[in-house]
């Protein structure tokens, strides 16, 4: 696999490209502060066309289809060159702070991307790929 060079807030982050893909994690914030209360994910489209991504899920370590993952819907668009924050869980959160993944799969179910870290920052300080789609 090949290590993507990322701007990182929390020690040992590693995020391996499984497949040089189109649409891919971008940022993650997985341990917001207390007034914003939202883990997210944004996406990048490093493609030249608009995609629907109805069916694509996000899930944590705990495995894709179970109760830590998240769904998006039919007619969920994302533009060429463009970015999709998808909100992962308000409230008790579905992301480990103490280290976790975060893994994008397809509609049919196959491993697109993944995040993977060790531990995070306080402050809502987020895991980024810098540049962005890199």
């Amino acid at each position: 696999m090949l290590a993507v060079q990322l701007l990182a807030v929390a020690s040992a982050l590693v995020v391996p490209r499984v497949a040089r893909g189109q649409v891919l994690l971008n940022e993650v914030l997985a341990n917001p502060d207390a007034e914003t209360a939202e883990e997210w994910a944004e996406l990048y489209n490093a493609g030249s066309t608009q995609l629907d991504l109805g069916g694509w899920s996000l899930s944590d370590s705990n495995g894709h289809g179970s109760s830590g993952s998240v769904t998006l819907e039919v007619g969920t668009v994302i533009a060429a060159g463009g970015y999709l924050v998808v909100v992962l869980r308000a409230g008790d959160g579905l992301l480990n702070n103490g280290g976790d993944d975060v893994e994008l799969y397809n509609a049919n179910g196959e491993l697109v991307d993944e995040v993977t870290w060790s531990s995070t920052a306080q402050g809502d300080l987020s895991l980024a790929r810098v540049p962005d789609g890199d």
